[in-house]
């Protein structure tokens, strides 16, 4: 049955969004904003943590962000509450901003309805993304560890699971699969050409690697994580149009 009412959307971005989005064309969070279809509802873009709110370590400014998200979804559900009229709530998010969104779930006044996560990490001591609660429908694109990208960022948000599965948690169902690109492609930015001391250099055109997986004959590693990560965002997006979201 098609549901007639209005749709409430965070999108979250990840880690130092606002340095390598540009005009959301290349943020995979970013364009589900844009083109997601409220039908009337609410919709909000949150820039992800960056360097000016306490560097990507540290990662201050987190709660600051989910105190916003969490303001926002709660009050427009609030509005549509009392004037009777049919909502849902959905969240997307990107690294840090998918933690951030899962703890906007738990916290959400109404069950959300729709949870799409790009990698979501735990890169923050103070958030706790290990339990997903509250969620009709969680979708995470993973990246694949043989990739070797930012090895050291943990996902968070992740049941005992084999990607391509579902599992029921905590009264909701979960998917998850694994794609072979980097961190930052499942975001929308692959480093083809990475510079600087911390740039991921996983899917570089630039450098040998000892990838098995994307290191094999014929293939070409760069266009091979940007491949994958539009594969990613397409499975979000596919996923959202299967529980009734409208993206144009």
């Amino acid at each position: 049955m098609t549901f007639r009412g209005k749709y409430i959307l965070a999108a979250i971005d990840g880690t130092d969004s606002t340095q390598f989005r540009r005009d959301g064309l290349n943020s995979h969070v970013g364009n589900f904003h844009r083109d997601f279809n409220t039908q009337g509802g609410m919709k909000d873009y949150f820039d992800g943590p960056g360097e000016l709110m306490g560097g990507t370590i540290h990662g201050r400014g987190t709660e600051g962000i989910l105190g916003r998200v969490v303001t926002f979804i709660n009050t427009a559900s609030r509005i549509y509450a009392r004037r009777n009229i049919p909502h849902r709530i959905c969240l997307v998010g990107h690294s840090r901003g998918g933690l951030i969104a899962i703890n906007a779930a738990r916290l959400a006044r109404e069950k959300v309805h729709f949870l799409g996560l790009y990698d979501a990490v735990d890169r923050h001591a103070g958030l706790a993304g290990d339990t997903i609660s509250n969620v009709d429908y969680t979708y995470h694109a993973v990246r694949d560890p043989s990739v070797d990208s930012r090895s050291s960022f943990g996902n968070t948000g992740r049941p005992e699971t084999i990607p391509g599965t579902h599992l029921n948690v905590s009264g909701g169902w979960y998917y998850e699969q694994l794609y072979l690109t980097s961190h930052g492609g499942l975001g929308g930015e692959v480093a083809v050409h990475p510079h600087g001391f911390s740039e991921d250099i996983s899917c570089s055109a630039d450098t040998l690697t000892a990838n098995i997986a994307l290191a094999v004959s014929n293939y070409d590693i760069a266009q091979t994580c940007i491949d994958q990560a539009e594969a990613a965002d397409q499975w979000i997006r596919d996923r959202a149009h299967h529980r009734g979201l409208r993206l144009h």
